[in-house]
């Protein structure tokens, strides 16, 4: 009889198998990316119902939250570099100042007949296109305090200002007629756009969008002037603004719609909406910034914080 005795089979360390973890950056990435993607959201000033709605730009079946109520003909729209929205408010000539909260207050009243047009240069003074009557209007500079200034007072029914990247400033009359000033520099005329056109907006390649009510068109301008048509078959169309993808919105007045021309050419309804959709503005979130002590907290959400080894 054999005796011998077999020495058993030692258990190795990689045999003993645990389920596989994601790896400490794959899941630290993962909760970043739901923490910090935020999506842009496109305000929308209805005159008629004297509100301000705001809408997630990314939903499928966008609905209006309200953000300010109990307006008296909210126009133009356009945030500062704190997330602040201003609106003029002409028919009782004002500007009013919201809060990324909504709470709202009289920005200026001083020298404003019946404001229209807002955008804020760079130092973050906010600029107005104001229509005085009888076919006249100035553009006025507020600074962040409320000081104001006359820039032109000799316009014919300014309606909309704008800002390229590089500072210079475009106002619009009523008449199509384009207006261009470098920084420091002198006024001088940059395109004629169709009559009865009311908004403005530039998109990432530095070309100028104006929407044209009378023909129911959006015109684009290249930084050089060369005009093409955009798009046709719009119904009043007034408020234009672009969001972070490069999609480009557009407030129709006449049937209470809201398209959407994606960066691919495609062309949808946005959103139907009631009381007038008058113009446009979009808040592009900041990202969110993750500190040492949120990045330990996040670890610690998925499982990994203090983790012994060969635990």
């Amino acid at each position: 009889m054999n005796t011998t005795r077999k020495s058993p089979t030692p258990v190795r360390l990689t045999d003993r198998r645990t389920p596989a973890r994601p790896s400490v950056v794959s899941l630290l990435a993962t909760v970043l990316t739901a923490v910090c993607v935020q999506a842009d959201r496109l305000y929308v000033s209805l005159y008629n119902d004297g509100t301000i709605v705001s809408y997630d730009t990314t939903a499928g079946s966008p609905t209006p939250t309200i953000f300010a109520s109990g307006l008296n003909g909210p126009n133009y729209l356009a945030f500062d570099a704190a997330g602040n929205l201003f609106a003029t408010i002409p028919d009782d000539p004002s500007i009013m100042k919201f809060t990324p909260a909504g709470v709202g207050s009289v920005f200026a009243t001083a020298f404003l007949a019946g404001p229209d047009g807002l955008a804020f240069d760079s130092a973050g003074n906010l600029l107005v296109a104001d229509q005085v009557g009888n076919f006249t209007g100035k553009v006025l500079k507020f600074t962040p305090d409320g000081a104001a200034s006359v820039v032109y007072n000799d316009l014919n029914t300014p309606v909309a200002v704008a800002f390229d990247t590089a500072g210079n400033l475009y106002t619009l009359q009523a008449n199509g007629k384009i207006w261009k000033t470098p920084p420091g520099g002198a006024r001088s005329s940059f395109v004629q756009a169709p009559y009865y056109s009311f908004s403005m907006a530039f998109d990432s390649a530095g070309d100028l969008f104006v929407s044209s009510y009378n023909d129911n068109s959006i015109r684009r301008f290249t930084p050089g002037g060369a005009e093409s048509t955009f798009a046709t078959g719009l119904n009043q169309p007034m408020g234009i603004a672009f969001d972070s993808a490069g999609n480009l919105y557009a407030a129709n007045w006449g049937n209470n719609t809201i398209e959407r021309f994606t960066s691919g050419g495609d062309r949808s309804v946005f959103a139907t909406t009631s009381g007038g959709p008058a113009e446009l503005a979009i808040t592009v979130p900041e990202p969110v910034s993750v500190g040492v002590m949120g990045v330990a907290a996040l670890l610690a959400a998925v499982g990994l914080g203090r983790r012994r080894l060969g635990a």
